[in-house]
């Protein structure tokens, strides 16, 4: 098989760690999701095209023929599976609430109650505030202004999915991460229902990228490998894998934090750094940050 396979997906200077902008080269798409399409058109001889659309117009967009499947952190839920056909699931992720260092009482969805809290629209993270009640929600396009609006006081926390967290709050020296992991989702492939084969060949795919540890080793270089993702894939920690698209991301966008020169000055120690924090279910002393406990329930039905 060999053809060009179009694929749409949401990118401006936000995104990372799924689809963005290449902060060194602006003209390059890099992140977990762009290195997944790359690795499922070589199994499949395809070429790829991406085709940038607004987030909430990436369904409507790949039912209109504008592109072959959508991508971009599309959490699998029963409204979408409506719409769209879902590829299995590729990644397993939480909500994670963060404030401002020195917070107290608020680690919870129950602590938000009577508490400004941001978060993106149309979002697992939105349903949930929304049925807590008693929360001043306000939603946002994108991550970036969560954070800001939650640095300068205009909110109380924020709620946004673990990889948003770890690569817009995290870096935040005047943020913290707090609290036990909250809810638990999948992120899916989209393409049109009547693709039924396209479907079968992603999925296929997929499970051979999982089975050769092409996946944990993308997963790997983003900094993204988590116990959860150790036990839906039943596979360990993939070896001698630096977080390489994780540090390029802080080097290029957090300079200043003094955390990329704590990283470099621990170069040699990268893998333990990251993937020891993971797996012990400890939390990091600086930021307080629940990398992925491992006490979690793996959904195995969808």
């Amino acid at each position: 098989m060999h053809h060009r396979q179009c694929f749409g997906q949401h990118s401006t200077s936000s995104g990372a760690p799924y689809v963005f902008q290449d902060p060194t080269d602006p003209t390059k798409l890099v992140g977990f999701e762009v290195d997944l399409i790359d690795a499922l058109a070589a199994e499949l001889g395809m070429t790829t095209h991406f085709v940038q659309n607004q987030w909430d117009g990436l369904i409507p967009g790949l039912n209109r023929g504008e592109y072959d499947l959508a991508i971009n952190g599309i959490e699998i839920t029963p409204d979408r599976r409506q719409a769209v056909a879902f590829s299995q699931p590729y990644y397993l992720t939480f909500e994670q609430l963060t404030v401002r260092q020195g917070t107290g009482g608020l680690a919870t969805l129950n602590d938000c109650r009577s508490k400004v809290v941001g978060t993106l629209q149309a979002s697992l993270a939105e349903r949930l505030l929304r049925a807590e009640g008693s929360v001043d929600l306000r939603t946002y396009e994108d991550e970036v202004s969560a954070y800001q609006d939650l640095t300068l006081g205009r909110l109380d926390a924020v709620l946004l999915d673990y990889p948003i967290a770890l690569y817009y709050a995290v870096p935040n020296p005047q943020l913290a991460q707090v609290g036990a992991p909250i809810g638990q989702l999948a992120y899916g492939i989209a393409m049109r229902k009547g693709d039924v084969e396209l479907v079968k060949q992603i999925n296929a795919a997929y499970d051979r990228l999982v089975a050769n540890g092409t996946w944990a080793e993308i997963l790997a270089k983003w900094n993204l490998w988590t116990t959860t993702m150790a036990d839906y894939l039943q596979q360990a920690a993939p070896q001698g894998i630096a977080p390489t698209g994780y540090l390029a991301y802080l080097k290029a966008t957090h300079p200043q934090t003094g955390l990329w020169a704590t990283v470099v000055s621990y170069e040699k120690f990268l893998p333990l750094f990251f993937w020891g924090a993971c797996f012990s279910g400890a939390l990091c002393a600086r930021c307080r940050f629940p990398c992925s406990p491992c006490c979690w329930p793996s959904p195995r039905v969808y």
